[in-house]
């Protein structure tokens, strides 16, 4: 359980963690038929039946142009089918209006809950915070940008209801600068070596989880790079199949040159762990992680709200 702190705001829950195996490659995977046939070779996508909880979480750092018509558009994606939906908008220290305008926001299906990090603390400390605060058993991780199609994810959360504990979304048509992609491409390739896992896109931005698989991870660092390999780790059954993927329309996007570092850092301290035991991560990533959280994201955060304040000071005084 996450102790509350003043940096979020959120509510407490209990739960009973799973107890799991560890072994490498335990569980069951559905790679290269899955993505070759689309959906076809799996089983049908249930989309009536009981009354379940859909938790979608989405995490988002100055999305304020994007975030209404992320909400809107999920909501609407969701409305035909059976479940009981709530969108849980994580704002992870952003220095716009991304959590006003998600708590002014009215949707026709479903609730909308918004939480707050009082700086940006990344993606994976945004995962935790609104998987703690959730109250579904199918969980839905989509990111706010719209680059993702919100149909795609319910089809995800469908193969949960299927019984597999982890789906990760494969952008086949990746509509990035080469920039992102080329990293990209040869982080997935380090990632297929390290797990033995043959998916084509591991830090695909639209997820879905059984609430026992995210459970049965460490959310910490940047081990939402990851999600998917680790539940298989923990002896779940992972599958990736197509989604849609396209060009950024508003804002810009928060990955810069250290993404494939930290990333790459974050692998090998998984690689360790595999190999020499859980504590074998500390001497390969802490010390890269207080850096890169802990410091620079909270000096950039600091920076970028003291020059909105003298931009606002200076239209005043025109004014």
């Amino acid at each position: 359980m996450m102790r509350l702190g003043e940096d979020y705001e959120m509510q407490a829950f209990s739960v009973r963690p799973r107890t799991l195996s560890l072994t490498p490659g335990e569980g069951t995977t559905e790679s290269d038929s899955a993505r070759n046939q689309g959906v076809s070779s799996l089983p049908p996508i249930q989309h009536a039946g009981p009354r379940s909880t859909v938790s979608v979480l989405l995490p988002a750092y100055d999305e304020q142009d994007n975030i209404v018509e992320c909400l809107k558009t999920t909501s609407r994606a969701f409305e035909r089918t059976n479940d009981e939906l709530e969108l849980i908008v994580i704002d992870d220290g952003s220095a716009d209006q991304t959590a006003e305008r998600a708590r002014d926001t009215t949707i026709n299906y479903g609730v909308v809950r918004v939480l707050v990090h009082q700086f940006n603390r990344g993606k994976t400390a945004a995962i935790k915070t609104g998987f703690e605060a959730s109250r579904g058993q199918l969980i839905g991780l989509m990111d706010a940008d719209l680059q993702y199609d919100p149909e795609d994810l319910v089809r995800l959360v469908g193969l949960i209801k299927n019984g597999y504990g982890a789906v990760s979304g494969w952008r086949r048509s990746r509509r990035d600068h080469w920039s992102k992609t080329i990293p990209s491409r040869l982080f997935n390739w380090m990632t297929r070596q390290t797990f033995g896992l043959d998916f084509k896109d591991f830090n695909s931005g639209v997820k879905a989880f059984s609430r026992d698989a995210l459970m049965s991870i460490q959310l910490e660092g940047d081990a939402h790079r990851f999600l998917v390999p680790l539940a298989n780790m923990h002896g779940f059954r992972v599958v990736e199949i197509p989604v849609s993927h396209f060009p950024r329309r508003a804002g810009h996007s928060k990955f810069g040159p250290l993404r494939m570092m930290t990333g790459t850092v974050d692998l090998m301290g998984l690689k360790a762990k595999m190999t020499f035991g859980w504590d074998a991560i500390t001497p390969f990533s802490t010390p890269w992680r207080f850096l890169r959280y802990e410091v620079w994201r909270h000096i950039k955060g600091r920076a970028v709200k003291g020059l909105l304040r003298l931009n606002g000071a200076g239209s005043s005084a025109k004014s």
